[in-house]
């Protein structure tokens, strides 16, 4: 009779523990998203960087990804302590965070300056599927 008691609580505990990990999620699905930042003449943005998508529907999302020195990103959603590849469908404003300029030696010009946010005035939407984008950004001033 005890090692039948043993055997049902055992379970139980396994039930419970199984459950706990399903449909907790603090994340809404994600799909795909990935793209290019490139600048209005086609051209990719240099250096590199990090691209934010901001949902007005639930600001607590974090929806974000780095931006590779070719201009392409891949996006991932973060909540809390949880994390999963891609974005949530919807209907986001966009910023680019440009990475500072870097000299010839390779030491970043104005370290103590950050290089300005790029607020996009056009939101991006993302639908349920694979989701490839191309960002356009206004042209950099001349130097």
């Amino acid at each position: 009779m005890r090692g039948r008691r043993l055997v049902v609580f055992s379970s139980l505990i396994s039930l419970a523990i199984g459950l706990a990990g399903c449909g907790n999620s603090a994340l809404p699905r994600t799909y795909p998203a990935s793209g290019m930042v490139v600048y209005q003449d086609g051209k990719p943005i240099k250096g590199g960087g990090s691209i934010q998508f901001v949902s007005a529907d639930d600001p607590s999302l974090r929806i974000s990804g780095e931006i590779k020195p070719n201009g392409s990103f891949v996006l991932r959603t973060v909540r809390d302590n949880e994390q999963a590849p891609g974005a949530p469908v919807g209907e986001f404003e966009v910023t680019i965070q440009p990475k500072l300029a870097v000299d010839p030696r390779g030491a970043e010009l104005g370290a103590h300056r950050v290089a300005d946010p790029i607020v996009l005035e056009r939101k991006q939407k993302v639908h349920a599927g694979e989701n490839q984008m191309k960002i356009e950004i206004p042209m950099p001033p001349s130097s």
